[in-house]
């Protein structure tokens, strides 16, 4: 399918179109900017040849203006060859391109057969060959027209595929050597493109663990899709408004930064590092003091009663101070995602540590933010985890509970909660309240007659009084 369109305007009796690859609405072309009358500004310049990038909410026009031509009244005009192309793609060596296009229109002009023109061939190349954007631009273009010099040999193609020229509406290129017309166009109100730069936002997005699940410029959602790099750009005007959302957050952020955006999972914490039980407390520096007091009285009995011990059935020996040893503990409970690919994600453990824990999913769920607790084979039964939970499932071992729960915070710093709160109000129906007050299991068990048959009389005929007192 053909997505470029090539449309070529001269002024001959006004302004005639003389080739259209398909036909178009002029006025909604017009309307939109596609087609313009050069006359009102190039026109009057004493430049041979301007380019110029026009764009729209869906196109991106680039246009090359012959601005040497007559009408048909020996007055001056111009010729456009303008070649209309989707705004996510790109034409590469595009000037040189539009350059074929005028010489082989220059060459019916002078043959006078206008109605033999014919670039299908080229059009069905440009098609085959043009290749996308490889960035996101934003959906607001600024509503103003600028100009710029370049040196045309030198520098046509690259400024012609800028990205930051399909953020306004109109960006007029002259060569170099017509730079004496910079007064005219700012007389008509033009502006200078690189005084512009500020009103533009260049930011580098990674995304190399594919964790982005949203982007939005002013509340409207970018498709994304055809980014195949977990790094990109995406170009926008300063004004505009950016949100994205994560697997891991569903919930929109506001980007901040106008340059650079990284989205990654939470990098795991370091492994904490704890002192053995037998080594901890007040006490722990007691076998030091022990190992010093034996070297010195073994020192001095060696030094001093030399004399006394020095007997042949009595070998000397050297007292070594004994050694207290500071040990990581011997349980890891070697946590892993069950399921990478979801918002709330499953923990699971791979270890020998307790056999309890082997039997449970531990889900962080972003929403709440919580973590909860899953048993496998009933995958619908799960509850808060706390840290009662825990000491029942590591039989009230204490420093297993708090390894354990340092290593969640390795995946979320979510916090486990001691316990729930109690208290919570008891379960009842509608038709068991009575007096104001609502009936409890026990009341209702009191409620049966001797032979075990609930007393109908004493359930219809409770009530629930909302009047206040007088």
């Amino acid at each position: 399918m053909n997505t470029i369109k090539l449309i070529i305007q001269r002024t001959l009796n006004g302004l005639d179109i003389d080739y259209t690859s398909e036909p178009i609405n002029e006025r909604e072309f017009e309307a939109s900017g596609i087609l313009y009358d050069e006359r009102k500004e190039i026109n009057q310049l004493d430049c041979s040849v301007v380019l110029s990038i026009t764009n729209t909410a869906e196109s991106k026009v680039y246009s090359y203006i012959n601005n040497r031509v007559l009408d048909v009244s020996k007055r001056k005009g111009f010729y456009a060859i303008r070649l209309i192309v989707p705004r996510n793609v790109r034409i590469p060596h595009v000037y040189k391109v539009l350059q074929k296009i005028a010489q082989n229109y220059d060459q019916h002009l002078e043959s006078n057969t206008i109605n033999a023109l014919n670039y299908d061939g080229i059009l069905q190349e440009l098609n085959a060959n043009t290749q996308p954007l490889g960035m996101l631009l934003g959906n607001t273009i600024y509503k103003v027209t600028c100009y710029t010099f370049i040196d045309f040999a030198e520098q046509s193609d690259s400024v012609l595929n800028s990205f930051k020229l399909e953020l306004f509406h109109k960006t007029y290129l002259l060569d170099e050597i017509d730079k004496d017309s910079e007064s005219s166009l700012r007389d008509a109100g033009m502006k200078d493109f690189k005084a512009m730069y500020g009103h533009i936002k260049d930011i580098t997005i990674e995304n190399p663990e594919s964790v982005l699940s949203g982007l939005w410029i002013n509340d409207i959602r970018l498709d994304y899709s055809q980014i195949k790099t977990s790094t990109f750009k995406l170009a926008c005007l300063s004004t505009d408004q950016i949100h994205y959302t994560s697997i891991l957050n569903n919930n929109k952020k506001t980007l901040l930064s106008n340059n650079h955006l990284v989205l990654q999972r939470p990098q795991p914490a370091p492994r904490p590092t704890y002192k053995h039980r037998s080594s901890r407390g007040s006490s722990s520096s007691g076998p030091y003091w022990l190992a010093l007091l034996a070297l010195v009285v073994g020192v001095a009995g060696g030094y001093f009663g030399g004399q006394y011990f020095d007997f042949p059935y009595f070998k000397r020996t050297v007292l070594k101070p004994a050694e207290v040893l500071v040990q990581e503990p011997t349980h890891h409970f070697h946590l892993t995602i069950n399921n990478s690919n979801s918002n709330a994600f499953l923990l699971e453990t791979d270890t020998a540590a307790s056999d309890t824990l082997n039997k449970y999913y531990f889900k962080y769920d972003p929403k709440q933010p919580t973590w909860r607790l899953v048993q496998k084979d009933k995958g619908a039964n799960e509850k808060e985890l706390t840290r009662t939970e825990l000491n029942s499932l590591l039989k009230n071992d204490t420093g297993m509970v708090d390894l354990f729960i340092e290593e969640l915070k390795r995946f979320s710093a979510i916090s486990v909660k001691d316990s729930l709160p109690s208290g919570l109000p008891k379960v009842t129906r509608q038709s068991e309240k009575k007096s104001g007050t609502e009936s409890t299991s026990y009341e209702k068990a009191a409620s049966t007659t001797k032979n075990g048959v609930e007393s109908k009389g004493a359930v219809n005929n409770k009530t629930t009084n909302t009047s206040p007192e007088a």
